[in-house]
């Protein structure tokens, strides 16, 4: 009789992959457990799942990158590639080696309405690109985090000599020579400006003789440091200001010089705050974001001196729109995050990145980062039951997790043992849209195309499909004796009801840790962005870089050009899009969400998805693409331009409107987890559930970082494999938290 221990894992979303995949990244893993993946309808990724619609297009649930920081993230897919490429398990794949699959950028647009100037300005920063590779070495230490940010504050000071003949063309030409290269030529003999007050330049000369001490890292008095630190964030607010002041005839000119100054201020409110309340503790030398948790950032913001243009500039609203930070999907309103999560988050990415600040994928999302995986898990021995929903997690009053309902959705036909869930496009192992049905029982194929015929919503991925399984049990010692659990919050409340009402810690993480919907567009376009009217040199980008913006009018306020993953979908070459855009941003909840009974309601809120998308792309799509409106209306796109996958011979304009990508993310499991003030410290670690069987992997949990993102689903992931195996005496790694 064998002695290894069951493990369950429901879900097959990042956050149960990479725990599995560091349960079993130890030799001899296989000595001491058995694991089974349980996963409701066919594909894996959670959130991070595609699949493959006509012409092989690519639809994704939203929008998908890796960010330059992603230190776990990105060894996680090195070592998936490495072992997938060793073992063979995929020669055929154009994607290899991990640097194939995902593509450094480096800029991003971040429009703003200037309410002053009474239209959209935009801001495009490229974020100079490095040696260092993300996942491998070290991460940096916090001290040079700080380092970092003041030298940027300060990279103007070579040049504040200059200035001092009173010509503040010298410093506004230095400004945009370093940060906005795309105005230099129509800047170059700016001198018309008042000039601001002169700097104080033998106070500069001593504070930059201390912060190159600083800058050494040869610290002798770390009060005198901070002190420091904290006189020349001092004059540079002031400094900053003065030049505000003398900017403001040239803002009715041009915005984005004027925004430049605005965020300068920005970094230093930042760093005033961080020593002044005390995030950051010199001696401990370690960052405690927790303190400032309780409040809204821009909240925090004020509370330092921050104005209304800062607060509300696009750098703080795109740390808003980055995750979807709207409570309930309300983008009319405010938005609410964590004071730590953001400052924390907004560094991170600006300060901790490796090699680039962004890398894009090369293939969908779930090609590049999911298949790998399924395929290094399988080698290994992990087991995958698809067609597997997980209808309750039973309480146990002995601190044990004794029973599972689950629902079979759809047997296997007869012969079949296992379910192959991938369909090949151009040697890419990728994931279709509909399961395959040639591999399931051929009677309930039968029922469930009948039920389509007669317009029920079947889907077996939605919590309000008409489609009904057969329910059995998972029970403890026959079936598992641990479990992990990697379905998301939102369709927890449901799912664990039975634990939220014996589990006090449980209720609240249940009513605390809040979630939103979000909506995604994508469009394919006959013609190239060029073509459409839009010159990214003069947006400040480099030839050949494709766009992304954040922080455009709501509440599709993101996009993204991922025309180059034209290449990798399959299009007749007289019906070849020239542009392909991907568009998401939040969905505002329902007054009334109804149960799951309400086999309607996917189809109303895609409907909802299709009609905002029509009215946003009506008033908004000319700010880009000038040549890609209509002349009775210069704001909106002209919907012929879009390519019909059905009809390549298609004229109306409407027809093929309707025949792009919609999604609504509305189902308990596809909600996007917010980090609301004073939220996190509801929260479960991943293994303190009170049950000594039960642990958790998500972005919903407390991994530390505690923000909606991939490296935080991995932090999760490795943080439930180091407790399963502790669970067993086993060894563990370390894992690399930044910050």
């Amino acid at each position: 009789m064998s002695n290894k221990k069951k493990i369950a894992v429901l879900g097959g979303g990042m956050g149960s992959l990479s725990a599995v995949f560091e349960i079993t990244n130890y030799p001899g893993w296989e000595e001491h457990y058995d694991i089974t993946v349980y996963q409701m309808g066919w594909r894996l990724g959670g959130k991070l799942a595609i699949g493959r619609g006509p012409c092989d297009r690519i639809e994704e649930h939203g929008i998908h990158v890796f960010l330059g920081f992603y230190n776990n993230a990105f060894r996680l897919m090195q070592e998936t590639y490495a072992e997938r490429k060793s073992k063979n398990l995929d020669p055929g794949n154009p994607f290899q080696e991990w640097t194939q699959a995902f593509n450094k950028h480096s800029s991003i647009m971040l429009p703003h309405f200037s309410t002053s100037l009474g239209k959209w300005t935009n801001f495009t920063i490229n974020f100079p690109e490095n040696e260092m590779v993300p996942g491998e070495g070290p991460v940096p230490n916090h001290m040079d985090h700080l380092i970092k940010l003041l030298d940027w504050i300060l990279k103007l000071e070579d040049e504040f000599r200059k200035y001092e003949t009173g010509c503040a063309g010298v410093l506004i030409k230095a400004a945009i020579k370093l940060f906005l290269p795309q105005k230099t030529a129509k800047f170059a003999q700016t001198k018309s400006i008042t000039p601001p007050k002169k700097p104080d330049f033998e106070k500069l000369k001593k504070i930059r003789s201390h912060y190159s001490t600083l800058k050494s890292n040869k610290f002798t008095d770390t009060a005198s440091d901070i002190e420091t630190i904290e006189k020349i964030l001092d004059y540079l607010d002031d400094f900053l200001l003065d030049l505000q002041e003398a900017l403001n005839d040239l803002h009715k000119e041009d915005g984005e010089l004027y925004d430049f100054v605005i965020w300068a201020q920005l970094g230093v409110v930042n760093m005033k705050g961080i020593f002044k309340d005390k995030v950051f503790d010199p001696v401990t030398n370690n960052f405690n974001f927790d303190l400032i948790n309780h409040l809204d950032y821009r909240q925090w913001l004020t509370t330092h001196g921050a104005d209304n243009e800062v607060i509300y500039c696009a750098p703080v609203r795109d740390i808003y729109t980055l995750v979807f930070a709207y409570k309930n999907g309300d983008t009319s309103q405010d938005g609410q995050i964590a004071a730590g999560t953001a400052l924390r988050g907004a560094m991170l990415i600006v300060l901790g990145y490796k090699g680039a600040v962004m890398y894009k994928f090369s293939s969908g999302t779930a090609d590049v980062a999911i298949s790998p995986m399924y395929q290094v898990l399988k080698s290994r021995g992990v087991k995958f039951e698809f067609f597997q929903k997980v209808k309750k997690i039973h309480h146990g009053s002995d601190k044990l997790i004794q029973k599972i309902t689950m629902e079979r959705q759809m047997k296997l036909r007869d012969g079949l043992t296992e379910y192959d869930p991938f369909y090949e496009v151009n040697k890419i192992q990728s994931w279709p849209s509909m399961p395959i049905f040639d591999q399931l029982d051929a009677q309930q194929v039968q029922q469930y195309k009948q039920l389509e015929a007669q317009e029920k919503y079947v889907n077996l991925e939605s919590n309000w499909s008409a489609w009904q399984g057969e329910t059995y049990e998972l029970n403890i010692n026959q079936d598992f004796d641990q479990v992990i659990c990697g379905i998301a919050i939102g369709a927890l409340k449901d799912i664990c009801n039975e634990i939220k009402d014996n589990n006090q810690s449980w209720k609240d993480m249940l009513e605390q840790v809040a979630t939103v919907q979000t909506q995604a567009v994508q469009l394919w376009l006959k013609p190239t962005l060029a073509q459409l009217g839009m010159d990214v040199t003069k947006w400040g980008m480099k030839a050949g870089d494709r766009p992304i913006t954040d922080t455009y009018t709501n509440p599709i306020n993101s996009w993204i050009d991922f025309t180059d993953l034209v290449e990798v979908e399959k299009w007749d070459p007289s019906n070849k899009p020239g542009f392909l855009v991907y568009y998401c941003g939040n969905l505002m909840d329902e007054e009334n969400i109804p149960g799951s009974e309400d086999n309607n309601f996917p189809a109303t809120q895609y409907s909802r998805v299709y009609e905002t998308a029509i009215q946003w792309l009506s008033n908004n799509a000319g700010y880009f693409w000038p040549l890609g409106v209509i002349p009775e209306n210069p704001q909106g796109i002209n919907f012929k331009l879009l390519i019909d996958p059905h009809n390549p011979g298609e004229t109306n304009g409407m027809k093929k409107m309707a025949n792009q990508f919609f999604r609504a993310n509305i189902d308990p499991s596809e909600r996007y987890t917010l980090s609301l003030p004073g939220s996190a410290q509801y929260r479960l670690k991943a293994d303190n559930t009170g049950y000594t069987n039960l642990f958790l992997a998500g972005d919903w949990i407390d991994c530390d970082l505690n923000m909606g993102c991939v490296e935080a689903t991995v932090i999760s992931g490795l943080m439930c494999a180091i407790g399963v195996r502790k669970s067993y005496g086993l060894e563990t790694r370390p894992i690399q938290i930044d910050l």
